[in-house]
């Protein structure tokens, strides 16, 4: 069930953010060690932020957006987020609509396909209820309460704020 969009959700303007995980604080991005192939690289958690960890987001003319990271487009596969970078795959997508949830915190927002039908989320959630650094960030159908307004559990959240670079 999408967010319904509010006064808070004006949308957010193309630059430079941070994105980060509502339910464990780490960073958003790809690997700082990669191997060296033109292979579609894994985005997931990190604790560290930095340059690196800086995404241009870009706002489409039907109110969508590219997400970039280190030059390659967010694109999901399999169930797994990734950065586009080689020319060996040929994702259907790579426009994402991102709503604020304000009702859950300054700065916080889902991330869905263009559809609305998937979104980013923290999957992998061990026994301990702890998600390690470096777990891939999945998409799949976001769960939420059929409230008004839709309440989000903190593995589908994510803060988005302006990079200070």
């Amino acid at each position: 069930m999408p967010a319904v969009p509010t006064e808070a959700s004006r949308g957010l303007e193309n630059g430079s953010y941070y994105i980060k995980s509502v339910s464990t604080g780490y960073f958003v991005a790809r690997g700082v060690i990669e191997d060296k192939s033109l292979r579609s690289k894994a985005i997931l958690l990190r604790q560290q932020g930095g340059q690196d960890a800086i995404w241009t987001i870009i706002k489409n003319s039907d109110g969508t957006y590219n997400l970039v990271i280190r030059n390659t487009p967010a694109f999901q596969k399999e169930g797994k987020l990734f950065g586009l970078l080689g020319f060996e795959e040929n994702p259907t997508e790579l426009r994402w609509k991102i709503t604020a949830v304000p009702h859950h915190g300054a700065d916080q927002y889902i991330i869905e396909s263009f559809d609305g039908q998937l979104g980013w989320l923290l999957g992998g959630i061990g026994e301990s209820g702890n998600v390690a650094e470096r777990t891939q960030i999945s998409v799949g159908p976001l769960i939420s309460t059929r409230s008004l307004p839709p309440q989000y559990p903190t593995n589908e959240r994510f803060t988005i704020r302006k990079s200070q670079f």
